[in-house]
């Protein structure tokens, strides 16, 4: 059902995002079947609660999926988003952040079969392409020996 999900009655406000930590990887993870995502790679992320704010929610998404609490570095694009039941259409925004992790011990939340850290976005990874510029921006950092931490 989407009623419910974000602020008002009917309203979707969704939040994901990369997940980075100080080696320059990115966690991402797999939720259990069945799922929509199927075999794919996913970044934490999900639905606001109502009265949630983006960061709040994804904050608490990336708790849920990996018990880590990271610090949001940047909002790095927003999507309108649309999804349908197959009775009705309902439409809001999507907030995409990266966050830092000091530590690397992820665990899997409810509902999630497994969490990885990579070094590279996988090409079983859904909607890769929604993050391939903002994780080469920040990846390039890590690489030119840069802080790439900083904004």
């Amino acid at each position: 059902m989407l009623e419910g999900r974000g602020g008002d009655e009917g309203a979707v406000i969704g939040a994901a995002g990369l997940l980075w930590n100080r080696r320059g990887q990115v966690l991402l993870v797999r939720h259990d079947p069945p799922s929509e995502w199927r075999e794919r790679w996913v970044t934490p992320g999900g639905w606001a609660e109502a009265g949630e704010d983006p960061e709040d929610a994804f904050l608490r998404e990336v708790w849920e999926e990996t018990r880590l609490r990271p610090t949001i570095l940047s909002l790095t694009c927003v999507y309108e988003l649309t999804l349908t039941d197959g009775r009705k259409a309902t439409t809001g925004p999507f907030f995409q952040f990266e966050a830092l992790t000091e530590g690397m011990e992820a665990s899997p939340g409810p509902g999630i079969r497994e969490v990885r850290w990579f070094d590279e976005l996988p090409l079983e990874m859904a909607f890769r392409g929604d993050y391939l510029v903002p994780y080469r921006r920040r990846k390039a950092g890590f690489l030119g020996d840069s802080d790439a931490l900083e904004e």
